[in-house]
C-alpha cells in the first residue's frame, strides 16, 4: 500500500522510453515506502517492506497521469520468464508490478494493471480482486527498460479513463 500524496504537474513533454531522464521526473512526487501484508493464518498478518527496493514517481499533465517505477532486482534470484500463453496473468509471473489506480469519480471501481520486467502487461477494471472486467481496459502506454540489477517503467495513463482531471495539489 502507498499513502496519498499531492501530485506534481509536469511542465515539459514526457518521452516514454523506459528512462526517467526528463527534468520533470526530478520534481515528481516520490513514494518508496511500499509495504505488503503477508497472511500467516486468519488471525495473524505481518506487514513487511518491499525487498528489494522499489521507488514510484507520480506526476500529470492535462492528458495523462504519469507513473515511473525503479525496481531493484533480488541478487542471485533467477528471472522467471514465462512464454505468453494467451492467459491474462503472464504479466504477474517473475519480476513484476501490480498497480491499482482509482479516482473518486469511479464509485469504488479501479483499474488493476500489471507489468513484467520483460514487457508483458495486463489491464482490467474491477471492484475487487475476484470480479474483473477484462473488456474494460485502461488504454495506458508504457516503456520498460530491463537492466542487470534493476528495471525501470514509464507509464502514461489517460486521465479520460478515470473521469476527472486532477485539481492543483491532488
Amino acid at each position: 500500500s502507498v499513502k496519498s500524496s499531492p501530485l506534481y504537474a509536469a511542465k515539459g513533454k514526457v518521452v516514454l522510453d523506459g528512462v526517467l531522464d526528463e527534468a520533470d521526473w526530478t520534481s515528481a512526487t516520490v513514494s518508496d515506502d511500499f509495504r505488503w501484508k503477508k497472511t500467516y493464518n486468519v488471525d495473524f498478518q505481518a506487514e513487511q517492506r518491499f525487498d528489494p527496493h522499489t521507488k514510484m514517481l507520480l506526476m500529470h499533465d492535462r492528458t495523462f497521469l504519469y507513473i515511473g517505477f525503479v525496481c531493484e532486482k533480488t541478487p542471485g534470484f533467477p528471472e522467471r520468464d514465462v512464454p505468453d500463453d494467451g492467459t491474462t496473468f503472464t504479466a504477474t509471473i517473475g519480476s513484476h508490478l501490480q498497480v491499482n489506480v482509482q479516482s473518486p469519480d469511479q464509485n469504488g471501481e479501479y483499474f488493476h494493471l500489471a507489468l513484467s520486467h520483460n514487457g508483458k502487461t495486463y489491464s482490467a477494471r474491477t471492484l475487487n480482486p475476484t470480479t474483473r472486467d477484462l473488456g474494460a481496459k485502461c488504454a495506458f502506454r508504457h516503456a520498460i527498460r530491463d537492466e542487470p540489477g534493476r528495471w525501470t517503467v514509464e507509464l502514461a495513463l489517460p486521465l479520460k479513463d478515470f473521469g476527472a482531471l486532477p485539481k492543483a495539489g491532488e
